[in-house]
């Protein structure tokens, strides 16, 4: 079987013409039956051999397709795990983001511009980098 890289086909090499069966003569002789019947014997045990191999090349296709169905599963399996673990680790970080009041309200509300900023907004934002930073790190790490 023959692949070809440039379009993704799967193509069987071409292949002899098949042998024919010889013509039965008119003329009725030992030698004459008995060479016709070696070469019909020679023929279909051609055609026998040829057939096989065919069907061996289909039952190797059908399993490919089976073994690359299972390959492509098992990746989408993994892939589908660490989507997960990537949003429990969101959720775990949006939780204790909202633990620490360092999310917004849902709704913010306008500040006037002479309220002076909390005291502990700086820390909050140095805390929120952090948590960006290790997040990041640890989802490169899983990668």
């Amino acid at each position: 079987m023959l692949f070809n890289k440039n379009n993704h086909n799967v193509s069987l090499p071409p292949e002899p013409d098949a042998p024919k069966f010889p013509v039965f003569s008119n003329i009725v002789s030992v030698e004459n039956d008995a060479t016709q019947a070696k070469t019909a014997c020679s023929v279909g045990h051609a055609i026998r051999r040829r057939v096989e191999a065919l069907c061996r090349a289909s039952l190797l296709c059908a399993l490919c397709v089976r073994y690359w169905g299972g390959a492509v599963q098992a990746r989408l399996r993994a892939a589908a795990g660490r989507a997960r673990a990537a949003a429990a680790h969101a959720d775990r970080l949006h939780d204790a983001a909202r633990a620490l009041d360092l999310l917004p309200p849902a709704a913010p509300a306008p500040t006037p511009a002479s309220t002076p900023a909390p005291a502990h907004a700086p820390a909050a934002a140095a805390l929120a980098a952090e948590v960006r930073t290790s997040y990041v790190a640890d989802i490169v790490t899983r990668a």
